[in-house]
């Protein structure tokens, strides 16, 4: 391939994300020109070849450019501590999605590598994807509710004190509980807002 040629599809796949997708297969499964558009674009590693999307070095490169890679990479590498470590800090927490699913729910794991705090205090989001052993953890979802009141609906145990928290930040999070905790602590979240008084049961 001249250098010209090399310049244009260089030029092509760092200005647009999907470009690697429409190049011909040989191309999708070049070490270079995969590299460098995975370099500028996460979503390009979904069209590399399946060999590249478990070449780790690849893979990495994806992952520090942007954390949401990880989702097009090997099922393999899905799992990799390093890869998984910083996808986390350059998706803001928002890649443990993607990860594999044992490794998410492997609660020594995650419990060592404090990787679910970490996911969570970056985006509460998160804690959706997390295993039942972290939602029942009343200390780990407290501050979670704290910034994002309405995902108590994940969490797996839930105390009062929580829902307190819960209403008092947002009213209308009444909705998504129980009745045993509604009677509690409807007062609060009137107070919060008016309208919450609309999801009280007669």
């Amino acid at each position: 391939m001249s250098n010209s040629h090399l310049l244009r599809i260089f030029t092509l796949i760092t200005t647009n994300d999907l470009a690697l997708g429409y190049l011909a297969i040989p191309f999708r499964s070049d070490y270079e020109i995969v590299q460098k558009a995975v370099s500028v674009n996460d979503r390009a590693l979904k069209f590399a070849s399946a060999d590249l999307q478990n070449s780790k070095q690849i893979v990495l490169d994806g992952v520090k450019n942007c954390g949401l890679a990880v989702r097009f990479a090997s099922s393999e590498l899905k799992k990799d501590l390093e890869i998984v470590k910083i996808s986390l800090k350059t998706s803001n927490g928002k890649s443990f999605e993607f990860w594999d699913e044992y490794l998410r729910n492997d609660d020594e794991f995650i419990r060592k590598s404090e990787l679910v705090t970490v996911a969570t205090n970056q985006c509460g989001n998160s804690i959706r994807y997390a295993s039942i052993f972290h939602r029942s953890d009343i200390e780990l979802m407290t501050p979670i509710i704290k910034k994002n009141p309405f995902l108590i609906e994940h969490a797996n145990r839930i105390s009062e004190d929580m829902v307190k928290v819960a209403v008092s930040i947002n009213g209308l999070v009444l909705r998504r509980l129980a009745d045993r905790f509604i009677n509690k602590t409807v007062h609060i979240a009137i107070s919060q807002n008016k309208h919450a008084i609309g999801h009280v049961k007669d």
